[in-house]
């Protein structure tokens, strides 16, 4: 692919099949290799690994946490004007 720094094609996206790593980690050719090399050695070694046991995935209704409001009524509800003193969390001065 032209521009590429490693002389590899791309994937269209990264997907739970592809491990996007070259384009996150890797700087050239060199260091591309270095990866590469590291990968294969642990696919050479994985038949060795014991087999992994199934994740705990929570049901997604587990996942869904209260609202305390709508969006709608937080952006657009009452504000107050709080000193900085006062305030809670971080805060930057513009």
């Amino acid at each position: 692919m032209p521009g590429d720094p490693v002389g590899m094609t791309r994937s269209p996206g990264p997907d739970h099949t592809r491990a996007p790593v070259l384009d996150a980690l890797t700087d050239d050719r060199g260091t591309a290799g270095e990866l590469l090399a590291a990968l294969r050695d642990l696919a050479r070694s994985a038949p060795g690994f014991p087999p992994a046991s199934a994740p705990a995935v929570p049901e997604a209704a587990e996942l869904r946490m209260p609202q305390a409001r709508l969006p709608r009524d937080a952006y657009f509800g009452p504000v107050e004007d709080v000193p900085l003193e006062r305030a809670a969390g971080p805060s930057r001065r513009r």
